[in-house]
């Protein structure tokens, strides 16, 4: 009997153990029904990059300066519509300091000292008197083609040395760099580009993944990416740069996340492709501090399939040109600058009356006089 239990015993064991092994085998098969894409497990599998874009440089900062004092000189540039005598040398000696400072391309500086010769030169002409009215007419023309489009040239130039520096004209000095923190703690990433803490939830700034809902490769390597480069529980540190908006149109914090070695989480996607750099200055947005290194990271994320937020969606605002201190500074040397020949040919009649009248004044003295 006893021998019967035993061999009853190791048989029941046998079949618990076929069992196990055939219950393994179907959890197996369900893990594998629902595990993703290999392409995307692999990109879920690799070690994300981190890294923090470059700092701007003192001597970049130093040439966006020069352009803020540039601009607000050209922005004094007064042509005058009333002749009196003399009174172009001002605008000859202005238009020569404002070629000999330019901060932009040597051709646009050339155009400007061109401009100024040529004014000198009709001054001349209209100081002489009714016979010098068809010279000076001949080179404030000269003048007006040395002006035309010089200032959509001007602001293409300081532009391209914005995007070149990484600064950007705000106010009356460049300190665009001023930023608040804060420090909170990840709770979840809810895709790529916005994550909830423990102050809220806070969309990137300055960067853009793919939707979710799309479940493309890009996506899911974005969401990977920023669930191990700051996992849930990780305590970051939230910047709040003064050029940026407090929150976007849902109410949702914009800030740069950093961990505590300072490497930037936006940034970071950028390195690893899974995100681009979007919603800035260059398309119509904010600008924010770190464009420059941000675009300069980025590539151009292609993945069929993938499902890109829109504008509106995002919750982004466009930049409201009217309140920004920068249009208004480059509207004022536009304004300077454009629309000189109607001055010119306003200054040339003045004048054409003040001679006429002097030569009357001076008939009836001679008159008076026989």
């Amino acid at each position: 009997m006893k021998t019967f239990a035993w061999i009853t015993a190791l048989a029941c064991i046998a079949l618990g153990l076929t069992s196990l092994r055939d219950g393994d085998d179907a959890l197996a098969s369900v893990a594998s029904t629902a595990a993703p894409s290999a392409s995307a497990s692999a990109r879920d599998a690799r070690v994300f990059e981190t890294g923090e874009p470059a700092e701007l440089s003192a001597e970049a900062r130093s040439e966006m300066r020069d352009w803020g004092v540039w601009l607000d000189d050209a922005g004094g540039l007064a042509i005058p519509a009333e002749y009196a005598a003399g009174e172009g040398d001002k605008v000859v000696t202005h238009l020569e300091s404002l070629a000999e400072s330019y901060p932009g391309s040597e051709a646009v500086a050339t155009e400007l000292a061109q401009a100024a010769d040529d004014l000198a030169r009709a001054y001349r002409y209209l100081d002489m008197g009714s016979s010098g009215l068809e010279g000076a007419t001949r080179w404030f023309e000269a003048a007006v083609k040395d002006l035309e489009g010089l200032s959509d040239r001007i602001v293409e130039d300081f532009e391209d040395a914005e995007r070149e520096s990484g600064y950007r004209l705000s106010g009356q000095a460049f300190d665009t760099e001023a930023a608040w923190t804060d420090s909170a703690t990840v709770e979840r990433w809810l895709d790529g580009d916005t994550v909830e803490t423990s102050l809220g939830t806070v969309r990137l700034i300055g960067v853009d993944t793919p939707t979710l809902q799309g479940r493309c490769a890009t996506a899911d390597g974005a969401l990977a990416a920023a669930e191990q480069i700051a996992p849930a529980g990780t305590i970051v540190t939230l910047v709040n740069p003064q050029s940026v908006d407090d929150t976007d149109g849902y109410g949702r914090l914009l800030r740069y996340v950093e961990l505590a070695d300072g490497a930037d989480v936006g940034y970071s996607l950028l390195l690893n492709e899974v995100a681009e750099a979007r919603f800035d200055s260059r398309d119509g947005y904010a600008w924010h501090p770190r464009e420059k290194g941000y675009r300069d990271g980025s590539l151009q994320v292609a993945d069929a399939g993938c499902e890109w937020v829109s504008d509106v969606a995002a919750g982004f605002v466009p930049a409201d040109a009217a309140a920004d201190d920068r249009s208004s500074r480059l509207s004022a040397v536009t304004g300077a600058l454009d629309g000189a020949g109607a001055r010119f040919a306003q200054v040339t009649e003045s004048a054409r009356a003040a001679h006429a009248a002097a030569e009357a004044e001076e008939a009836a003295a001679e008159a008076a006089a026989d």
